[in-house]
């Protein structure tokens, strides 16, 4: 799940709606990924993102 975590934590510095669509695309890969476990990530890091991250998020907003 490395590469998925470098994606969320590119995402977290670039509210940028191709990362968005890139991390939303990788971790619709992984079918074992739970959406609490990738919630938790920027929390894990000690900030916040304003947006739910989750393989359902929609990056259009």
């Amino acid at each position: 799940m490395g590469r998925l975590h470098t994606l969320l934590i590119m995402y977290i510095w670039s509210h940028n709606s191709n990362t968005c669509e890139c991390l939303r695309q990788v971790a619709a890969r992984y079918s074992n990924l739970r959406d609490e476990a990738a919630q938790a990530l920027p929390g894990q890091c000690g900030v916040s993102v304003g947006i739910p991250i989750s393989r359902n998020t929609d990056c259009s907003r």
